[in-house]
């Protein structure tokens, strides 16, 4: 049985290829998916109510490895519209709706080909009935960090909050704001390459949502894997996230993707990264790596204002 995962995108401009598998299709199951539209939130607002709910709650607990992701389970995930032609586009990107009118990817992500932002989906494939409601919106403006690998969309109009597409938390209170997150494993989510071996030919591409738990580094070690054994360059800005083994990690094709975690049982899940770069896909002792979304919050509260 195969068993890696994930992320870091088709339009990286970091270094990439080589090594990670996911885990063979299994049965999804079945849970309420019933549309109803949520409580209105205000497109200014960004740290309301009910965010980071997720329709599957404690089932996530039971994960441990790569594998298909349920209907429901992440409805703040988003992966991104890249139009060739008038009919001709193609997904690329992982992203996080972080309000009503607003959702978070990494800037690499970003290109003159960008169009739209598609929410609510499982399966990409369009001929796969999995009970999905998808619902593409349209970009109206994008946001770009001037230092680093972080973008916000402002989306061309609203977007209408149901049971499955909802904001996810951002973390802002004090207790997640200053936490480093060291030994948690918090999921990671997305469409990526679960076959990195065939980026060259564009091949091995995820049409299905998959979701792993990963490892957070301490700084103090992720920067001496990459700084003083590669010549990379691991801020405060960045954290690290993978097995020391290997076998599980992001991968290209979802970069902008999130990296999320949850306090403890029926609790809301908070974004605390973004899918970014690494060196390879799921390589032993070679963690992924993601921005450290609480040293934006000033600057994700300036620009969505």
């Amino acid at each position: 049985m195969l068993n890696q995962l994930l992320l870091l995108a088709l339009l990286m401009v970091y270094e990439v290829p080589e090594g990670c598998v996911a885990s063979e299709s299994s049965e999804l199951t079945e849970i309420n998916t019933s549309v109803e539209t949520a409580e209105s939130i205000p497109s200014n607002s960004l740290q309301q109510q009910g965010c980071g709910k997720s329709m599957v709650g404690q089932r996530h607990e039971n994960i441990v490895g790569g594998e298909p992701a349920e209907l429901g389970a992440w409805p703040w995930i988003a992966t991104l519209g890249f139009k060739l032609g008038s009919d001709d586009f193609f997904y690329d990107c992982g992203a996080s709706l972080i309000s009503a009118r607003h959702v978070i990817t990494a800037k690499h992500c970003v290109s003159e080909l960008l169009s739209f932002v598609r929410l609510g989906d499982l399966n990409l494939s369009p001929d796969v009935k999995d009970g999905a409601s998808p619902v593409d919106y349209i970009i109206e403006e994008e946001i770009m960090h001037p230092k680093s690998d972080i973008a916000i969309l402002r989306l061309q109009k609203d977007v209408t909050f149901t049971n499955l597409i909802q904001p996810i938390c951002l973390p802002s209170a004090p207790e997640i704001k200053d936490n480093t997150w060291a030994g948690y494993e918090p999921f990671v989510a997305g469409w990526g390459m679960t076959e990195p071996w065939k980026v060259a030919e564009h091949k091995g591409k995820n049409k299905m949502l998959r979701q792993v738990r990963v490892p957070v580094w301490d700084d103090q070690r992720c920067k001496s894997v990459y700084d003083e054994t590669r010549g990379y360059i691991v801020d405060e800005t960045m954290m690290c996230a993978g097995l020391a083994d290997g076998g599980k990690d992001s991968c290209q094709g979802d970069s902008g993707g999130p990296l999320m975690v949850s306090l403890g049982k029926n609790s809301s899940y908070y974004l605390i990264g973004i899918v970014s770069w690494g060196l390879g896909c799921a390589r032993p002792n070679v963690p992924g790596v993601y921005v450290r979304v609480s040293k934006f919050l000033d600057w994700i509260e300036k620009v969505t204002k």
